[in-house]
C-alpha cells in the first residue's frame, strides 16, 4: 500500500473555506479532478491543518461555522477512514456529527449526509 498526505485537498479546502479564492463550481471541479487523478491505489489521508501552519480555526478568526463546513467537506472528500483529526476538529463536531472513538470514524447526520451525497 502506497500513500502520502493529501496536501492538495488541504490547499483546496483552505482556498475555498478560508480565503474564498474559489467559487463553488471551481472548488467542485478541482476536487473531482484531484480525486480522479490518483484513483483508489494510493492512500491519501486528508487534513485541515497541521503543526507547520496556522490552525484552521485561527485563520477563520474562530468561525466555528466555517470549520464545521470545511470538516464536513473534508470528511466527504477524503478516502473513507483516512483522516487526520486535530483536536479542534473533534471539538467542532459536537453538534453536527457523531464521533466513534473505537472505529475512528465520524458519521454525518441525515441532513448533512443528504447535502454531501453525490
Amino acid at each position: 500500500m502506497d500513500g502520502c498526505l493529501d496536501f492538495r485537498l488541504l490547499e483546496l479546502l483552505r482556498r475555498f473555506f478560508v480565503f474564498e479564492s474559489l467559487t463553488v463550481s471551481q472548488f467542485d471541479h478541482a476536487l473531482e479532478q484531484h480525486l480522479a487523478y490518483f484513483g483508489s491505489g494510493l492512500v491519501l489521508p486528508g487534513f485541515l491543518d497541521n503543526h507547520d501552519m496556522n490552525r484552521f480555526l485561527w485563520v477563520v478568526n474562530g468561525d466555528r461555522r466555517r470549520l464545521k463546513l470545511a470538516a464536513l467537506s473534508h470528511w466527504r472528500s477524503s478516502q473513507r477512514g483516512n483522516h487526520f483529526a486535530p483536536p479542534q476538529l473533534v471539538l467542532a463536531t459536537d453538534s453536527i456529527t457523531h464521533w466513534n472513538s473505537q472505529t475512528n470514524q465520524i458519521s454525518l447526520p441525515p441532513l448533512a449526509g443528504a447535502i454531501f451525497q453525490k
